[in-house]
């Protein structure tokens, strides 16, 4: 069955993976009661992009990435690979989807008693390749993961990070155009977390693999994402381009899982002492976020001699997001309401994302 859409009449390619309207219960048991995991979610996918769905255990990114590859079937929704609906799919049609969609796990599941090489090689002797032809697959992809040199081993013998290398030659053994991901740096401490998100990295630039990664973890989500879904009991509360998301969260989740990463929270004395009013003498509380070129331009200071105040920074941070420059300070306005929206129109006209906290009384000027 094929679907047309708006993309397609505007010219623009579909996208490669579609969930429409998906819910997925698991109906009452004699030991449970009905579990709604996923509920009427709908995502896009697009060709040759990393796509990340973060959520806190529960849920339900595990049931939603095991129904791309039809591990798991809906209850209701459709799943769309290649403009085919695959959930009707069964048999020889079933398989080759399969095959055409590599995974990796958390924890690796690798077979002890195989070599690395024969780890790698084991889709292609299960779907009857020749020695010649799994040699001709297997020894370039053991290069690419920079495991060459571990061919003859063992998993026992290896690195946590090194069992995932071989996890991710062996999930491209079979040429996939999806490579699934489940929470697959979330048992690597954080420098072999940072060199597997590099190795998928290149994997998606050099080979134009379209990439689905469910994590519970935001790091994972800033270092290589183009776009990012934010699932919270079964339901998507945000989604969009991991710039976008980033500066501006719009769901209390995000906001949170940010906020620990980037640690961009107020001073604890400024934070409860804030108010939605100003009052005499007090100051505003601004967080301004800076993107690209703009995170290294001097607009705080411009803004100050503009408008002839002192600005009272309380945290400043600059980060790298997927290569660009992403920068968050959060700062004191001294002044009625009217200077913090002179300041708000000022920021705004230099193309930064800028919102009003709040404001506290003239004590706390001097915070942070």
């Amino acid at each position: 069955m094929s679907f047309s859409s708006d993309r397609q009449r505007n010219g623009v390619s579909p996208p490669l993976i579609r969930l429409a309207n998906i819910s997925k219960i698991y109906p009452k048991s004699r030991s449970s009661d009905e579990v709604v995991a996923l509920n009427d979610v709908s995502l896009d996918v697009d060709r040759g992009e990393i796509f990340g769905i973060i959520g806190k255990s529960g849920a339900g990114k595990s049931t939603l990435i095991r129904l791309i590859n039809q591990l798991e079937q809906p209850t209701s929704g459709q799943v769309v690979i290649d403009d085919q609906d695959v959930t009707s799919l069964t048999g020889d049609g079933l398989r080759n989807l399969r095959r055409s969609i590599g995974m990796i796990f958390q924890h690796f599941n690798l077979l002890s008693s195989k070599t690395v090489f024969d780890n790698v090689a084991l889709p292609l002797q299960i779907a009857g390749a020749s020695r010649s032809e799994i040699k001709q697959v297997v020894e370039p992809l053991l290069e690419l993961v920079g495991l060459s040199d571990k061919r003859d081993r063992y998993p026992a013998e290896l690195s946590g990070g090194q069992k995932q290398r071989v996890g991710i030659a062996r999930a491209l053994a079979t040429r996939p155009k999806i490579l699934l991901c489940d929470e697959a740096t979330s048992a690597l401490d954080p420098e072999t977390t940072t060199s597997i998100l590099q190795l998928l990295l290149d994997i998606n630039l050099r080979l134009g693999i379209t990439i689905v990664l469910i994590t519970h973890e935001i790091k994972v989500i800033k270092d290589i994402c183009h776009q990012v879904a934010v699932l919270e009991q079964g339901r998507i509360v945000e989604r969009g381009e991991t710039l976008s998301v980033f500066a501006q969260p719009n769901h209390d989740l995000t906001r949170s899982l940010i906020a620990n990463e980037i640690n961009n929270e107020l001073p604890e004395q400024v934070r409860t002492s804030i108010a939605s009013e100003p009052s005499p003498g007090g100051q505003a509380i601004l967080r301004v976020v800076f993107t690209g070129t703009a995170a290294t331009e001097p607009v705080i200071s411009r803004l100050a001699r503009r408008l002839n105040i002192d600005v009272n920074i309380l945290y400043g941070r600059v980060d790298r997001l997927r290569g660009s420059a992403f920068g968050v300070l959060l700062i004191g306005i001294p002044g009625d309401q009217e200077v913090a929206l002179k300041a708000v129109d000022f920021i705004t006209a230099h193309h930064l994302f800028v919102e009003v906290l709040g404001y506290v009384p003239n004590h706390l000027r001097a915070a942070g």
